[in-house]
């Protein structure tokens, strides 16, 4: 999950932007740790740092990613689970989209925050799908297909949920929520690109589980039955969100 976003000037390493995506932790770009800004401006300085690539710094149980462009580094606060494929992804279409938008503002940038007019909105357009929160359009698309999945399949229950267990879609059962937040807590539900499902029990289901970037799709067979109808179905599931997640 990510938790803050950064934009900082490089080589000075001067922070000029600053969000928290963690409701109970509202930041502003002066609260860019000392250490992390050191640590970025050492990348950025080094001729072996590549412009391709995410650097990782895991620190008191999270992680810090940075990417490098040619005036600036973008750098994510996350939990260690997020996806290192599709923070990349993420990271760098960022980055150039900030390029494209900014790039000349932050070369001849002064230190007015207020020039940044715009920035939240175009930090949030690449951030947000990822912190479980996709645009209402692709969630009603994804319950058209889990209807058809409980009217054609021998499914007890199917559901999309987000990265802080809220159920966004589906029918599974409140007492089963607790469960399915249990194994999402430990991080090790797979994700998409493994497309083998995490199969767990819960009060007697057979629930498998598959990760979409910070979205969790789960789907259940009936108490005693066979549990390959669920796996095809959260399996379709998966991978029709994560192409619609993807444009």
């Amino acid at each position: 999950m990510i938790l803050r976003v950064y934009i900082m000037k490089s080589p000075s390493g001067e922070p000029i932007y600053g969000r928290s995506y963690d409701d109970s932790d509202p930041i502003g770009e002066s609260s860019l740790p000392s250490h992390v800004r050191a640590c970025a401006t050492l990348f950025h300085s080094s001729s072996g740092t590549s412009r391709d690539r995410v650097y990782t710094l895991e620190q008191s149980g999270a992680l810090w990613s940075y990417v490098f462009f040619e005036n600036f580094a973008v750098i994510l606060f996350t939990t260690l689970d997020e996806n290192e494929v599709g923070l990349k992804k993420m990271m760098m279409s960022l980055g150039r989209a900030i390029s494209n938008q900014f790039g000349d503002l932050i070369l001849s940038w002064s230190g007015n925050i207020g020039e940044f007019e715009g920035m939240d909105s175009l930090v949030d357009r690449y951030v947000r799908i990822d912190l479980g929160h996709p645009p209402d359009a692709i969630l009603d698309e994804a319950e058209k297909i889990m209807n058809l999945a409980l009217e054609d399949h021998e499914i007890a229950y199917v559901g999309i949920l987000d990265a802080r267990g809220v159920l966004l879609r589906g029918n599974i059962p409140e007492n089963h929520l607790s469960g399915i937040e249990v194994e999402m807590a430990n991080g090790q539900i797979r994700p998409k690109a493994d497309m083998i499902p995490t199969g767990v029990e819960i009060m007697g289901y057979s629930v498998q589980l598959l990760k979409v970037r910070s979205l969790t799709v789960a789907v259940a067979a009936h108490r005693d039955e066979s549990k390959l109808a669920a796996i095809k179905v959260v399996s379709e599931i998966a991978d029709d969100l994560y192409k619609a997640m993807s444009y």
